[in-house]
């Protein structure tokens, strides 16, 4: 039915290094018989950590695949979550302690855009926050597309449509 011939369980399954790798960059890529989809990647990913809740290498991948925006939008407060847990478990895993370190940086520097941001926008960020719904609109899609003097956020565009949503569930019909 499809022109995909994904190995089997034995490769999807595997909690190896290298199998989880090689299906991530394989979903990716498109290579090896799987399709090229970040949601596919994703998926497996958020699969394998409630598969192996206590593997410090797949909580790595699961906040590289948040921290990039592979198959959902950029979160840098769900990457550094899921590299906080891979330390957890494995406090000398040096691939989540950089990757750590990188994802609060990006979180800072976000946050400090923000707070700097020009008496203007301050305004329309305090009437969004008071649910006047045009502003949730119009910070919300400030955010997505890094316009109107706004830095670019996914997560905090998500954030100002949900509570537009509340006031008008149209919005989500609009956001697919």
């Amino acid at each position: 039915d499809s022109n995909f011939n994904i190995p089997k369980s034995n490769i999807i399954f595997s909690d190896a290094k290298e199998d989880i790798e090689y299906v991530i960059k394989s979903y990716i890529n498109g290579e090896n018989g799987f399709p090229k989809s970040g949601e596919e990647a994703f998926s497996y990913i958020k699969d394998m950590s409630k598969r192996h809740p206590n593997n410090s290498f797949i909580l790595t991948k699961l906040g590289e695949i948040y921290e990039h925006g592979i198959g959902h939008i950029v979160d840098y407060q769900k990457a550094i979550r899921a590299y906080e847990l891979a330390l957890q478990y494995d406090n000398e895993n040096i691939e989540a302690n950089n990757n750590l370190k990188q994802a609060q940086d990006k979180e800072n520097d976000l946050h400090k855009q923000i707070s700097d941001l020009d008496e203007e926008k301050q305004i329309h960020l305090h009437n969004a926050g008071q649910n006047d719904f045009q502003e949730l609109m119009y910070v919300g899609f400030s955010f997505l597309h890094g316009l109107n003097g706004f830095p670019l956020s996914q997560a905090h565009a998500k954030e100002y449509y949900l509570r537009a949503a509340q006031i008008d569930p149209y919005v989500l019909f609009m956001l697919g």
